[in-house]
């Protein structure tokens, strides 16, 4: 089952990280090398505004595959990347007005 397609917000964004080793010797002399060969991405996905029903959607995908691997299509750059939940646990936040809910997920490249 793919990722499900739901509107995200302006505000949802994707970080590059790729972690470096650094050490200093004791004459004071640092070093630093890469810790990985390739950059890992962490997508912060915020949904704003959406129905219970998209909500449901997005839990249900939660439960079934958190600690799992599966494809992302970050809907920005349209690339496809090999991703698992960087959170454990999901909540809505209700917006008693329009009974329209906002939340977020948190994902990160393998």
């Amino acid at each position: 089952m793919a990722y499900p397609t739901i509107e995200l917000s302006q505000e949802s964004k994707r970080t590059v990280t790729k972690e470096a080793i650094r050490t200093e010797t004791e004459s004071g002399i640092g070093r630093t090398r890469a810790k990985f060969t390739k950059p890992r991405y962490q997508f912060d996905l915020k949904y704003k505004g959406i129905s219970e029903s998209e909500y449901e959607t997005l839990e249900e995908y939660f439960l079934a595959n958190q600690g799992n691997v599966f494809t992302f299509t970050y809907p920005r750059d349209n690339v496809a990347y090999n991703v698992m939940f960087n959170i454990d646990s999901m909540s809505p936040s209700y917006d008693g007005i329009d009974s329209v809910i906002d939340t977020e997920v948190s994902l990160i490249s393998i």
